[in-house]
This record gives structure tokens, C-alpha cells and sequence, in this order.
């Protein structure tokens, strides 16, 4: 089954908690993969740890700076990630407090965030930034 009919799924059972964690799991993923395509590297490999220690913030700006985000999607998926860390951290708005609505609108940002990762990992080829 495809990412977004999970999503899609999980969001008309109205399971946000699982929702929230599936969908983050995909973007870092996401990003990580990207990430090491445009460089050119694998995982594995020493080189690739600076990179992979950045927060997911500095991933998806190095991800934009280098012309694989517009600002636009950038936008989108920090906005996602936002609402997403709002719920869980200091000052955030916690998820028993919300209602329905306000999951919903969370749901909804988290499918474009993923389909937007999912986009631009599948458009980086492995020699892009490394000629």
C-alpha cells in the first residue's frame, strides 16, 4: 500500500497520534535519503556523519539553499514540522487539547510535507551535486 493511503488511512480513522508518528518517520527518512543522494553518499560512509548530525531544520535549508526545496514546499514542510513539535514541547499546545479540527488541519499539512519529501527525493539523482 502506498505512504499516502497510510496516511490517508489513518487520518480518516482519525488515529492522529499514529498519523503524526508515521508521517515524521517518512519525512526524516526522506530528508536523510535526499540528503546522501545529492552528495553522493552512502550512509556508511564517515564522510556522510557531519551531514547526518544536522538537525532536520539545517537538512531541509542545505536541501533549499542547494535548489531541491523552492520556498515554497520548504514553507510547507517546516510549517508541518512545527505544528508537529508545538504538540509534544514546551509551550505547545498539546495534543489533548485539540479538537478535531484543529487535528485535521495538522493531518492535512503533514500529507503535503510528505508528498513534498517524497517528491524531492525522487528527483535528486546520485550525480547531482557531485561532478
Amino acid at each position: 500500500m502506498a505512504k499516502g493511503n497510510i496516511l490517508e488511512e489513518l487520518k480518516q480513522e482519525g488515529k492522529f497520534h499514529e498519523f503524526l508518528l508515521i508521517a515524521w518517520g517518512i519525512i526524516e527518512f526522506r530528508t536523510d535519503e535526499s540528503i546522501l543522494k545529492a552528495y553522493c553518499l552512502s550512509s556508511q560512509n564517515p564522510k556522510a556523519d557531519p551531514l547526518m548530525e544536522l538537525s532536520i531544520g539545517k537538512k531541509l535549508a542545505v536541501l533549499k539553499n542547494a535548489g531541491y526545496l523552492s520556498q515554497e514546499d520548504y514553507s510547507a514542510v517546516l510549517e508541518f514540522k512545527k505544528k508537529r513539535n508545538d504538540l509534544f514541547h514546551v509551550g505547545g499546545l498539546f495534543v489533548r487539547g485539540l479538537i478535531d479540527k484543529e487535528k485535521e488541519e495538522i493531518m492535512n499539512l503533514g500529507i503535503v510535507a510528505v508528498s513534498i519529501m517524497d517528491k524531492t527525493d525522487a528527483s535528486i539523482k546520485m550525480t547531482t551535486l557531485v561532478q
